[in-house]
């Protein structure tokens, strides 16, 4: 299998090094998502990638003579839960924790990191400061990295649909949660670089059960164009409504709109809607990709992956860690959070991910592994979010370097 060939290629690239690991200790990672409720798409999709990794390492002896454990947490998506399991992962002795999927909780979280001086690489979460609120001058050592791409750049992303349709009367419908709240900040400032504004409104709590009148004051509004910033189920209930007020308006927004429960909960009334995306389950793929799907499912137990971007970033957060780990075996330097920080500031071979190949992807300054030019629009037809340009389908199946001057934005 796929893991099997990079174990292989690591162990080659390092041959005749002082490599080996001088004790069976397992190396723990720890890793933290939602596992139930709304944002379960995301957690379950993020565990199974790296339960994938994790099962055929140690199936071949672990990593370089170790063996891996997970440290396994379920943070409710709620941010004070998110503390907690934060605390109690930190005193599980990890190497690094990847985890994360909701703003909201990963803003509230990334501090009890960076105070312990333990990395975290956040592969979901995508409010815009995360992974840079601890950046320099603001402090000498950055521990949070980020395998996303940020809000900030998706909302450029999506603005620059906006203006190439010409639509001008942007109607918001935003949850109130950290990641609606940010997600709305980051779309009136990028409006606001072309002269536009949201023309409309609307914020309202998640697990809301009808948003049936926030859809009738935005079409009373006169809006042209719907930006939702919200997740799954909510979304399906602006599709639903939608659907039932006949009311032919653009769907759009950022990678959210494409998740699973939104697209199963809406069914046909979700046709249509446009989002940006870093990884499309339903496209052209080479083998490298075909064979992470393959293998996903099989660990879901599913034919599909809930939310295949959450899986491929977090696999691409792994295979990170992987790299950093082999980079400070051969340098003879013992694996320490500290260490580990260091060298994913300073990856020195490439990384081949499911997103891109990573080249440098994180530096002193950036922690930011994905940027915008990595980004495809995605619209969802028959319940599956595909390509919305044969062009950018075909672009795909080259990996796009990052582009170092939006990384740190």
């Amino acid at each position: 299998m796929m893991i099997r060939s990079l174990i292989a290629t690591i162990c080659v690239a390092f041959a005749g090094t002082a490599f080996g690991a001088t004790t069976t200790e397992p190396i723990r990672i720890g890793m933290n998502c939602p596992f139930e409720g709304g944002s379960a798409d995301m957690g379950l999709s993020v565990r199974a990638a790296m339960r994938m990794i994790v099962r055929e390492l140690n199936s071949v002896g672990g990593l370089l003579g170790q063996p891996v454990e997970l440290v396994e947490r379920d943070d409710r998506a709620d941010p004070e839960t998110g503390k907690k399991v934060a605390a109690e992962i930190i005193k599980e002795k990890v190497l690094v924790t990847i985890g994360y999927c909701n703003t909201g909780v990963a803003t509230a979280s990334i501090g009890i990191y960076q105070d312990a001086k333990v990395p975290l690489i956040v592969p979901v979460a995508t409010g815009s400061l995360i992974a840079n609120k601890f950046a320099p001058p603001a402090s000498d050592q950055n521990f949070i990295f980020r395998t996303a791409v940020p809000d900030v750049q998706q909302v450029a992303f999506m603005v620059k649909v906006i203006l190439k349709n010409g639509w001008q009367r942007v109607g918001l419908m935003a949850d109130t949660s950290g990641y609606g709240e940010f997600g709305r900040k980051d779309l009136e400032a990028e409006l606001a670089k072309h002269k536009l504004q949201v023309a409309h409104m609307e914020r309202f709590p998640t697990g809301i059960k009808d948003l049936r009148p926030h859809m009738e004051r935005a079409r009373a509004a006169g809006v042209d164009v719907l930006f939702t910033y919200t997740t799954g189920p909510e979304n399906a209930l602006i599709s639903q409504a939608r659907a039932d007020m006949k009311w032919k308006i653009p769907h759009i927004g950022p990678w959210t709109v494409g998740f699973g429960n939104h697209l199963s909960a809406a069914g046909a009334a979700a046709d249509g809607a446009l989002t940006a995306q870093t990884f499309i389950q339903d496209g052209q793929h080479n083998f490298d990709r075909q064979a992470f799907l393959r293998n996903v499912t099989r660990e879901l137990g599913t034919d599909r992956v809930p939310c295949a971007m959450c899986a491929a970033q977090a696999y691409d957060a792994m295979q990170l860690v992987i790299r950093a780990i082999g980079q400070l075996r051969t340098q003879r330097t013992p694996l320490t959070p500290l260490t580990m920080r260091d060298a994913l500031e300073n990856l020195n071979e490439p990384v081949r991910g499911m997103v891109t190949v990573h080249q440098k992807p994180f530096s002193r300054e950036d922690h930011e592994a994905v940027s915008q030019n990595m980004l495809v629009l995605g619209v969802v037809k028959d319940g599956k979010v595909r390509f919305a340009n044969a062009s950018e389908e075909i672009r795909s199946l080259i990996p796009q370097r990052k582009n170092v001057a939006e990384g740190a934005r």
